[in-house]
């Protein structure tokens, strides 16, 4: 027969049990650890080059709209200029503020904020704005834009010219800006 011996003999047996206990569970977190961390570095670049191509894809479909978007508006730019061939050379102006107000879906679209007719040697022959802004016509008449960057990019073989950052006439705030030579020069 076998005794247990009381006291201390018992409670390394148990400290063993707890220490072993402590082991398998570092050992058993330490793979998942592991395995994960695995995982990760597996993973990682797929994750990155999935969303680059998203970011790529999301980029390609804005470009395309941005493209539709100022095709419309230069289309619009054409059209203004055949009524503004085909009228009296006194209704530019008007011409250009029912341009500024039109729009193809029927309401304002409020991106064209103001349109100027610039003649050959660089003056603006005509301006259209909106009705608030219109106070200001009368500033911007005759001023010489022959130095202005976006009408001397017309002096190539481009007809048409498109700056992100140009400063506006009316305010000096940044803006978008289409330069486009007509068949007469202006």
């Amino acid at each position: 027969m076998t005794r247990r011996m009381p006291g201390p003999w018992r409670r390394p047996i148990l400290r063993l049990r707890r220490h072993l206990a402590a082991m398998l569970m570092t050992a058993t977190l330490l793979s998942f650890a592991l395995v994960a961390v695995a995982l990760l570095a597996y993973r990682i670049p797929g994750i990155e080059a999935e969303s680059r191509l998203a970011q790529a894809h999301a980029v390609e479909a804005m470009r395309k709209r941005l493209e539709s978007l100022l095709q419309r508006h230069r289309g619009r730019l054409s059209l203004l200029e055949q009524v503004i061939d085909a009228a009296p050379q006194a209704d530019a102006t008007a011409v250009l503020d029912g341009g500024i107000g039109a729009s193809g879906d029927g309401g304002d679209s409020g991106v064209l904020r103001a349109l100027y007719r610039v003649s050959a040697q660089g003056r603006i022959t005509a301006v259209g704005l909106p009705p608030p802004l219109r106070p200001q016509r009368e500033d911007l008449l005759g001023n010489d834009m022959s130095g202005n960057p976006l009408l001397q990019a017309l002096n190539g073989p481009v007809d048409a010219s498109w700056s992100v950052l140009y400063p506006s006439l009316l305010n000096g705030e940044p803006s978008a800006a289409v330069a486009q030579r007509d068949a007469h020069g202006d």
